[in-house]
């Protein structure tokens, strides 16, 4: 902590996007840990144009990258980019988590390619063909119940946490098994 702000020294691995991105959300440590791992914690805005902020890709096996490591070098962030309280950035990080591990593009990324399946596959599938079919339009549909019931959850004030987490393992299962089948 300085004179209107806070300095932040550390790296932010597997940060999506940030090659891309004119700022970031960075989840810091700013009191001592404790026992209570997750007290202490602020959430800042990070201007990346700014000094002491470096993007430095992470290549994938194909060359190309979408992952960066971002590495924070007496970075200067000032009071009014504290998102919340300091100390609160755990409690504040939880709640968001909801809403991205529930959202519907969890497992609709995947839609097109069943709808395709299922048009190649005839209105005469297989045995086998029809009983995967089934199983993945069944696993959509409580996928969506489940999406929609957790933003109802949100939409009341709620914290769905352990739900979304939930649906995010879910969905991402459903999103790998589709291709693979």
């Amino acid at each position: 902590r300085v004179d209107g702000g806070w300095r932040i020294t550390g790296t932010k691995v597997w940060t999506s996007n940030a090659h891309r991105a004119h700022y970031l959300i960075a989840l810091v440590r700013t009191a001592p840990k404790t026992e209570a791992r997750h007290e202490g914690m602020t959430q800042f805005i990070v201007d990346m144009s700014q000094p002491g902020v470096t993007t430095r890709p992470i290549y994938n096996l194909y060359g190309g990258h979408d992952f960066n490591e971002v590495v924070f070098d007496d970075h200067f962030v000032s009071d009014e980019m504290v998102l919340g309280q300091p100390g609160d950035g755990w409690s504040l990080v939880t709640g968001e988590l909801a809403y991205e591990r529930s959202a519907p593009d969890r497992f609709m990324s995947v839609y097109a390619v069943l709808l395709e399946t299922m048009r190649k596959l005839g209105p005469q599938p297989d045995a086998h063909a029809a009983s995967e079919m089934g199983r993945f339009v069944a696993h959509l549909a409580a996928l969506r119940f489940m999406s929609n019931s957790i933003a109802g959850k949100l939409q009341r004030g709620e914290q769905p946490i352990v739900e979304a987490a939930l649906v995010k393992d879910i969905g991402t299962t459903f999103e790998r098994e589709i291709p693979e089948v």
